[in-house]
């Protein structure tokens, strides 16, 4: 059995008295009042609160102003989730544990020391490390106008991580205005169809993210399939023999 002081309980009971005057002393209900939904909210120099995030299955338990970043970071329940705030009001999640409750946030240089439990734990997180990053192809040639076929790719994907890619394609030799816009993602381990249209050039990019700093994805192979389109013959040279001379 769970020592209430070590575990933050998740119903709150309460006791509410009634006086009646039509009937003599007090009545004591006793009831229970499930986990209401947590929020946090930001409130300006004028006193207007606005919310910035929400939930109806987790509740906040830490808070925490990173200077440096310019973050406001929070720890929840009962899912073991750190979350981000940045200053264009963006909520990211940054930090997810096997931990139920992330409960408190302890700043030392650049790092944070958390500590969470059920089970106990004590671990670092970084407030500047990228958890998601893109890197984007050369524009690349075919030669003449061709049909794309699927996209594959070999990489090492660690549980919590992902990869997602997108082509675009174009008819001139650097990306303009006058090319298609990025496809939707392709995420299918086995590869998917290209969906760009038919075109001389084409690229790709690919966004790599994931919830630990510890371990990334890693691409070590893209394969982009294409048939190019049959174009008549261009003779360039036309030479006649005397009679009798061998070429």
């Amino acid at each position: 059995k769970r020592k209430q002081e070590e575990t933050p309980v998740s119903l709150i009971r309460k006791i509410a008295v009634t006086v009646s005057p039509s009937t003599p002393g007090t009545k004591e209900v006793l009831s229970v009042v499930r986990k209401q939904p947590s929020a946090l909210y930001k409130i300006d120099k004028q006193g207007i609160a606005k919310r910035l995030w929400h939930s109806s299955d987790e509740l906040i338990y830490s808070l925490l102003w990173n200077e440096r970043e310019g973050k406001l970071i929070f720890g929840t329940g009962d899912k073991g989730r750190i979350y981000s705030v940045d200053k264009d009001e963006k909520v990211s999640l940054v930090v997810q544990k096997k931990s139920e409750l992330v409960y408190l946030l302890l700043p030392y240089d650049s790092k944070i020391y958390f500590l969470s439990n059920n089970p106990s734990d004590l671990s670092i997180f970084y407030p500047d490390q990228r958890f998601s990053g893109e890197y984007m192809s050369r524009v690349m040639d075919t030669r003449t106008i061709s049909s794309w076929g699927r996209i594959e790719w070999e990489a090492t994907i660690p549980s919590g991580s992902t990869l997602q890619f997108q082509t675009r394609s174009g008819n001139s030799s650097n990306a303009n205005k006058t090319w298609s816009n990025w496809s939707p993602p392709y995420q299918k381990k086995q590869g998917e169809q290209a969906l760009s249209p038919r075109a001389r050039y084409v690229q790709f990019k690919v966004m790599f993210k994931t919830q630990s700093g510890k371990r990334s994805p890693l691409l070590q192979k893209v394969s982009l399939f294409y048939l190019q389109a049959n174009v008549a013959p261009v003779i360039k040279k036309m030479e006649v023999l005397p009679p009798n001379e061998i070429y």
